[in-house]
Formats: C-alpha cells, sequence, structure tokens
C-alpha cells in the first residue's frame, strides 16, 4: 500500500490511556509514529461551606442539612470515589473542609488536621490498605472520617449562635495552590519503552451555598461581586419595567447585567458543584409569590458568572427533598 494506514490502539480503563499510532507500509512495515502517556486521574476533593445565615435550619428550614451532605460524600470514599476508573491501587485522592470566611478557623478554633483525609500520604499500597480497613486501630478511614464528621457538627453548632456572611466572590478569587492541585502535582513516571505514566488531579469542589452572595460590602451597578436579594428584586423590578418583549436572559445581556467575573487561572482546571440553591420567592405554601421567580434571575446569574470566569464545569442544584436524590447528583456530577 502507498499510502499509510494508521490505527490508534487504547489501551487501560483510565482518561486517555496509552495511545499508539502505528504505520505500516509494504516496504517498512510497522512503525510506531507516536505514543502518548497512560494518564490516572485523581480526586482533589472540596467541600466548602459557606457557613452564613442559611446554616440556621430553624429560620430557614430545608429537607437536607448540610451535616447530611458532608456524610454522605464521606461515606462514599470507599467504595465510590476511591474505585472511580476502576482504580485498585495507588490512590491519591484527597478529601478536604475549606471556609468561605477564614477567620471562623481561629474564631471557632478549628481543628484544620480533622478536616481533611489524605491518601497520596501513603507511600505503599500495602499501608493504604491497611488504613481502609483499620488494621491500625490509632489511624484509619473510619476514625478519620468519625472525627471530620464531629469537627464538622461542631463548627455549625458555634456558627448557629453567630450568624455570619459569606464572601462567596473572595474566596473563588484567592483560591490558590494551598488547595487547589495543578498540573504536574504528582511526578510522572517513564518506562523504558517509552511509556509515560501521568497522574493528575481533578479540583472539584463541593459548594454549599444558596445561591444568593450577600456580603457586607453590599452592591452598586449592574455588575458587581454580590446577589443579594435587593439586587435580585431591583432585576425584577426593571425586567417587567423595561423588558419591553425581551426574554429575560436578552434582557440580562442586552442591559449589561452580571456578577463580576472572577480572575482565577486555576478555576480553569476546577469543577463546581453547588448544593442547594434556595428560592426564596416561593412561600410556605410552595406557591411562587412573583412571576419571575429568585430561582430564574439566581440560575442566569451564576450560570453567565461562570461561563465568563471560564469554571471547566459546574453545575447548580436546588434543594432536593431525599437524600438519596441528591448523592445521585452529587456523584453523577463527579463520576
Amino acid at each position: 500500500m502507498k499510502n499509510a494506514i494508521y490505527v490508534s490502539l487504547l489501551l487501560g480503563a483510565a482518561a486517555t490511556g496509552i495511545v499508539s499510532f502505528v504505520g505500516s507500509s509494504k516496504d517498512q512495515g510497522p512503525v510506531i509514529v507516536e505514543r502518548s502517556a497512560y494518564v490516572t486521574k485523581h480526586i482533589n476533593l472540596l467541600l466548602v461551606p459557606d457557613l452564613s445565615n442559611r446554616v440556621d435550619l430553624i429560620a430557614k428550614p430545608k429537607p437536607i442539612s448540610d451535616q447530611e451532605i458532608f456524610s454522605i460524600v464521606l461515606n462514599d470514599i470507599e467504595d465510590v470515589y476511591l474505585r472511580n476508573q476502576n482504580r485498585r491501587m495507588n490512590q491519591q485522592d484527597r478529601f478536604s473542609v475549606l471556609f468561605t470566611n477564614q477567620n471562623l478557623i481561629t474564631d471557632y478554633a478549628i481543628n484544620m488536621e480533622k478536616l481533611s483525609i489524605d491518601f497520596s500520604i501513603f507511600p505503599k499500597q500495602r499501608d493504604r490498605i491497611d488504613y481502609i480497613k483499620g488494621k491500625d486501630e490509632s489511624t484509619s478511614l473510619v476514625n478519620d472520617r468519625s472525627a471530620m464528621l464531629t469537627e464538622i457538627n461542631r463548627v455549625y453548632k458555634k456558627v448557629a449562635e453567630s450568624m455570619n456572611g459569606a464572601d462567596v466572590w473572595s474566596f473563588l478569587e484567592n483560591l490558590d495552590e494551598s488547595s487547589l492541585m495543578t498540573s504536574g502535582s504528582i511526578p510522572s513516571k517513564k518506562m523504558q519503552n517509552g511509556t509515560e505514566f501521568r497522574n493528575e488531579y481533578r479540583n472539584i469542589l463541593i459548594f454549599l451555598t444558596d445561591g444568593y452572595i450577600e456580603t457586607e460590602k453590599g452592591w452598586s451597578g449592574k455588575i458587581c461581586n454580590s446577589l443579594t436579594q435587593s439586587r435580585i428584586n431591583n432585576f425584577r423590578m426593571q425586567f417587567l419595567t423595561k423588558g419591553k418583549g425581551r426574554s429575560l436572559a436578552e434582557f440580562f445581556n442586552d442591559e449589561g447585567y452580571g456578577i463580576t467575573p472572577l480572575n482565577n487561572e486555576l478555576l480553569k482546571e476546577t469543577e463546581i458543584i453547588i448544593l442547594e440553591m434556595d428560592d426564596r420567592s416561593i412561600n410556605e405554601k410552595g406557591n411562587a409569590t412573583h412571576k419571575i421567580t429568585d430561582q430564574m434571575v439566581i440560575e442566569l446569574f451564576w450560570n453567565d458568572w461562570f461561563k465568563k470566569s471560564e469554571i471547566k464545569k459546574h453545575k447548580l442544584v436546588h434543594k432536593a427533598n431525599r437524600l438519596d436524590d441528591l448523592n445521585r447528583q452529587i456523584k453523577n456530577f463527579i463520576l
């Protein structure tokens, strides 16, 4: 044959696998033209509660508490997340908790060491297995998970005694390499035949916030760093007054509304799922008090914000009534 025929072979169950491009010709026979790396993706999962007035379940009741969300995620570590991509060994996954307001760490004497489970610390697979199976009573996945949930519950009780605002915008803007893992964080290995085995992290944020970005700074102008109730009300009023037959999205874009885009390159490598967005325009009977609901406005602002901020991937999740339904949405996003 005069023209080379290229065949790609995909080996392994990882995201990209080992790919060989093989050319064949009548004179030379098979020739490997290119070989790419075998890439395994590990999870860097960050649980981020905003700890604002939304945690007051008496004033703002909801079917599923934040603590229950923490619990379902952490309880799936062994059987779900560590086995993602059919991985059976050498997992580098990290599970940790961050806070939008760093001052709370000092104010409530939060023990951050208890709020992290890191499988990358184990040099040998045997050590990792012993940790998961609890061979050493002094350190095990079960004990560390229990300690994490206990500390989270303690923090929530403290926060409920004194409500705080949550500057979601500044938190995302200032996320850095102390929390987000960059490409090349894990050294790659190259075999004698030139095959490269590369390990990379997926940065995934589970952000526990209601969609209302309420800070002490307030808001001014059509583009700013907050999305308060008053700003949502103002946008709704302006649309009803000046919409002139345009859709909500058309009015939003034509009039130049939005949340100030984030300028953080690391967010291009970050996936964010928002739990659980609220809708204060729905009354206690479940009826909408406005034709243009808060939910419609919040989705418009957040989707535009994350798109312009170049977030790698995002999903907005509204209040769920069943814990298993919410867990399914979380796993569908991650896996």
